[in-house]
């Protein structure tokens, strides 16, 4: 695995890329499913949602440590975007930065002897009022178990929520794909464009009564997607396959030339929703 540094790409010698949809903490069922689809040579791209930050760094350290064996018999690595349900740090100091394991930044692009895969990660917690009433009392516990200070506490106790968690349109970093060359054919991202599905806001109605601002910003956070869609397409690259996670359930549609995949979150602690692409 070798990293172009100029141009954001990470070039990975696997000839098979596997799609999983959000795990929340789930990791350890990723040891069963890579002895369960038995791929080997693979690339797996986890769509955000993984679940970093939620405990102490050495807690994935030692999760890694247990996953890294039956990774690297079968000669798999595993590159995880972030979501919403992520500490956005983990990914832009590339804090997992091992073998088989590795967080990756915005706007990287996963080279294969196959593809050109961009990759953009964020989304808005649809429940972020709760998470913050959550963090809250957690620190006031905190504070008091510990005898600091409230504001002290907020930035000690462990967190459920980070307020830096949406995606954001980097124009810089498309154009720098089309002055390299590097003609993208797949994207992957946490959540999608406003064209596809999900197309209403009628399943989470009632966190839009209890958040004021929350329609504006998933509208934005949409749109940001659009915008990298039709950047894309009007510089002219393939763009044959988008795949996303975040809404908890499975779809797959086209638009144009372009086929969207929706991947749905891990389910009954083993059963991922994996898409894989062996040419």
């Amino acid at each position: 695995m070798a990293t172009n540094l100029m141009t954001n790409i990470i070039e990975i010698d696997k000839p098979n890329v596997c799609f999983i949809g959000d795990i929340h903490g789930d990791f350890n069922g990723l040891q069963s499913m890579m002895k369960h689809t038995c791929f080997r040579d693979t690339a797996y791209i986890v769509c955000g949602d993984i679940g970093f930050g939620f405990n102490k760094k050495q807690y994935y350290t030692n999760v890694f440590n247990k996953l890294s064996r039956t990774a690297s018999k079968l000669n798999c690595v595993f590159l995880f975007i972030r979501g919403n349900h992520d500490d956005r740090t983990y990914f832009d100091k590339k804090t997992i930065n091992r073998k088989c394991f590795r967080t990756i930044s915005d706007y990287t692009v996963i080279k294969t002897p196959n593809h050109n895969i961009l990759c953009v990660g964020g989304a808005i917690s649809i429940d972020r009022t709760y998470r913050l009433s959550v963090h809250k009392e957690n620190a006031m516990k905190y504070a008091i178990y510990h005898g600091c200070s409230l504001e002290e506490a907020e930035k000690l106790c462990p967190k459920v929520y980070w307020a830096d968690e949406p995606c954001y349109y980097n124009k810089q970093a498309l154009e720098e794909l089309k002055l390299n060359n590097v003609n993208i054919d797949i994207v992957c991202t946490h959540t999608c464009p406003s064209f596809v599905k999900p197309l209403t806001k009628d399943k989470i109605k009632s966190w839009l009564e209890r958040d004021s601002k929350l329609e504006e910003d998933i509208d934005n956070e949409r749109k940001v997607m659009d915008d990298i869609y039709y950047k894309l397409k009007s510089d002219g690259h393939k763009l044959e396959q988008w795949f996303y996670g975040h809404y908890h359930f499975h779809n797959c549609e086209y638009v144009e030339n372009t086929k969207f995949v929706m991947l749905d979150m891990c389910r009954n602690g083993n059963i991922y929703d994996i898409y894989d692409i062996q040419y």
